[in-house]
């Protein structure tokens, strides 16, 4: 495997996405706050985004998630990596969701069912 390959870990496929999102860490031993972050991707099992903050892997995080064209979701996703940007001064995190409701998952599903017959060149 070179350098630039990647493994796929994801147990669902994924799209890219720009939603906007807020986050608060629920396990943070200072006040809880929600953070503004972008989603750049999106699955039925978890999501990638930026913090401006460093946050550990076992910490869990509640996000209300505003996807474009759809109903918002709310979610609690665990990180399972983080990436330091150091030339932004952030985190790229990628996370599985641990609690989503039927109804969000639903969300989900209509989600991705319209990004395919929209096309791979088309954003849902």
């Amino acid at each position: 495997m070179t350098a630039k390959q990647t493994i796929e870990k994801r147990s669902s496929r994924r799209a890219k996405c720009q939603a906007i999102s807020q986050f608060k860490n629920l396990d943070s031993e200072t006040p809880v706050t929600f953070y503004d972050t972008f989603i750049s991707d999106i699955s039925e099992s978890g999501i990638r985004f930026r913090s401006p903050k460093f946050i550990p892997i076992h910490h869990r995080l509640s996000f209300k998630i505003n996807l474009p064209k759809h109903l918002n979701i709310e979610a609690v996703a665990k990180p399972a990596w983080i990436l330091e940007l150091p030339n932004l001064g952030q985190y790229d995190i990628g996370a599985h969701f641990v609690i989503l409701s039927d109804t969000d998952k639903a969300v989900l599903k209509n989600f991705f069912t319209l990004a395919d017959k929209k096309g791979p060149q088309e954003k849902p």
